[in-house]
């Protein structure tokens, strides 16, 4: 109600991420609310989700490739982070997550390959969550 009008708030965020890298994890929902662009002269975006993806069988018999959900890779990778998101949601946790696989995990098994991401059935074995 008393918040700054819509498109001062996507003008600051535009500024910040001009001519940076951004990482999300399933960050289009997130572009998409500012009414922003997942590609863009201005910055470049990586989603964790374009790579972290795992076949899922679907009603008869026929499978389909679907990202995998932030709260799966941190559970996978970082066995001592068993109650992320099992509480209230928090964007700070997540952005914070979100970096340590890119930089912990992705940078160092991809070896900065983006195109790799469509050897998604390594990923097969992480466990799906509901």
């Amino acid at each position: 109600i008393n918040g700054k009008p819509f498109e001062e708030v996507k003008n600051q965020v535009e500024e910040q991420i001009n001519g940076k890298l951004i990482i999300t994890c399933g960050g289009k929902t997130d572009f998409r609310a500012l009414d922003l662009p997942m590609s863009s002269e201005g910055f470049t975006v990586f989603d964790l989700q374009w790579y972290y993806k795992r076949e899922v069988e679907a009603e008869g018999g026929m499978t389909s490739v679907c990202p995998m959900k932030l709260k799966e890779l941190v559970k996978f990778y970082f066995p001592d982070h068993r109650d992320f998101q099992d509480a209230a949601h928090s964007s700070a946790i997540d952005a914070v997550a979100t970096m340590r696989i890119f930089r912990e995990i992705y940078v160092k098994t991809s070896g900065g390959d983006a195109n790799r991401h469509e050897n998604y059935k390594i990923f097969n074995n992480i466990p799906r969550l509901k």
